[in-house]
């Protein structure tokens, strides 16, 4: 293996399960960045089709690939067992149904040399698994190719049209100290990415926000299928009451009500969908949760916010009879 000087190593991480239509397509798209110095750990979760094979192709034909198998665990324990074996200066997520865009790793490293940050975000799109293009990313103007502050990336995080990209971990080089001591809560299986931005939000400083697209996202027929109600995708409110939580404690009371309240549409949005007796009650349980963080933030609600939370809170018995279990 040839010697790598480890002051400018970017490692990325991907994640790999039952992949093996688009799998070659993901690590090709990083084998081929240019002036950088890569380390790439490939994560394979159990794979049972020609997943494993595909990898291992890429870790005899390229050094600084290594190919990791576990027991299948989800999406988070493979991050996680790739950041256990991260040794660049930087980290990078990609899943193994998307693609990095030639030149985007590059463009990340000299932003994060240059503005000596915590992380860059870049841009992205979003593809439909033939390769039709479905959306772009909408990174609000007033962030765009600079240095913000940490509270400028919560506010953006709440643009209406540009958050997404706000939340994701993806689309982003990250320095690997800020995740020292850091990992995905396993078997989450949902709304991972927003579960640690608080976390990581908490020790940073500074941010880049770049929009040169960076990242594809690929909607396959598995992105569909996970955005089906369930018992995980009450997983969504449940994260963002715990992101509430540790908005608190960082004394980020402002950006607690806004996250609040996108829980709390939620919990009512789900109420709708929740018709077994499972279901039924997880939903209760994050509706009282949120009531009770509801009251703590109560005095720093705007007045609409705080006759919001009173409907909620008093209304809430009415609406739910509206929709039995059955």
């Amino acid at each position: 293996m040839q010697s790598r000087n480890e002051d400018r190593l970017i490692t990325v991480i991907i994640n790999v399960y039952n992949r093996e239509a688009l799998i070659g397509r993901a690590i090709e798209s990083i084998v081929t960045q240019t002036d950088v110095e890569l380390e790439v750990i490939i994560v394979d979760d159990g794979s049972t089709d020609n997943s494993p094979n595909i990898c291992h192709e890429y870790e005899r034909k390229y050094d600084f690939v290594r190919v990791i198998r576990q027991e299948n665990g989800g999406l988070e324990k493979s991050r996680n067992t790739g950041l256990d074996n991260a040794h660049g200066k930087y980290i990078c997520f990609l899943d193994d149904d998307d693609v990095m865009t030639p030149g985007s790793l590059k463009v990340m490293f000299d932003a994060a040399e240059k503005y000596d940050v915590d992380f860059v975000v870049g841009n992205f799109e979003r593809y439909s698994e033939k390769g039709e293009k479905l959306a772009d990313s909408n990174i609000p103007a007033n962030v765009r190719n600079r240095v913000i502050s940490v509270d400028e990336y919560w506010e953006a995080s709440f643009d209406k049209e540009g958050y997404f990209i706000f939340i994701v971990n993806w689309a982003k080089l990250y320095k690997r100290t800020l995740w020292d001591g850091l990992r995905f809560p396993e078997n989450l299986r949902k709304a991972q990415d927003e579960y640690v931005m608080a976390d990581i939000l908490g020790r940073c400083e500074r941010i880049y926000v770049t929009d040169y697209v960076v990242h594809r996202q690929t909607m396959t027929i598995d992105s569909i299928t996970r955005s089906k109600f369930s018992m995980v995708t009450l997983r969504a409110p449940e994260t963002k009451l715990v992101t509430v939580e540790k908005l608190i404690k960082q004394g980020k009371n402002k950006f607690a009500v806004q996250k609040w309240g996108k829980a709390c549409w939620e919990v009512v949005y789900y109420t709708t969908k929740a018709t077994t007796a499972e279901t039924r009650a997880e939903v209760l349980r994050l509706y009282k949760w949120s009531c009770r963080l509801g009251r703590h933030l109560f005095k720093y609600m705007d007045m609409n916010k705080k006759i919001k939370y009173l409907k909620y809170r008093y209304g809430y018995a009415f609406f739910k009879s509206k929709y039995p279990v059955r």
